[in-house]
């Protein structure tokens, strides 16, 4: 079992490309165990578990999933680019980083082709 600095120092140039990295059980330490290093964050739901986020000094942040597979906690890590560590970090954290753009615009479409639908026509 490997430490997670040397595995997110070995999967960095993936980890800044966007890449989402899933690691076989047993392959990391359990974030858990690292309080030096993470917290516990509420993240949008895929599936998993459970969510860790470490903060990194350019304030961008390694984010470690949790999933159960087999009665086990396996982990997916990913870099969020933007920490919603405070107020402008969330904002671009959702508008950038999250679906939730894509959702209200979506939602926003469908309300004004319902309005235009119900409008009489002339």
């Amino acid at each position: 079992m490997r430490r997670v600095e040397s595995i997110v120092s070995q999967y960095w140039p993936l980890l800044i490309r966007g890449l989402k990295i899933d690691l076989a059980p047993g392959e990391m330490e359990d974030p858990r165990s690292r309080p030096d290093l993470f917290s516990r964050v509420v993240g949008w739901p895929v599936g998993q578990v459970v969510d860790y986020s470490w903060p990194l000094a350019d304030r961008s942040r390694v984010h470690a999933q949790g999933f159960r597979r087999g009665g086990r906690i396996t982990w997916r890590l990913h870099r969020d680019t933007h920490d919603p560590r405070d107020l402008e970090g969330t904002i671009k954290h959702i508008v950038f980083e999250t679906p939730i753009p894509s959702i209200l615009l979506l939602a926003l479409a469908g309300t004004l082709t319902y309005q235009a639908s119900r409008r009489p026509r002339t």
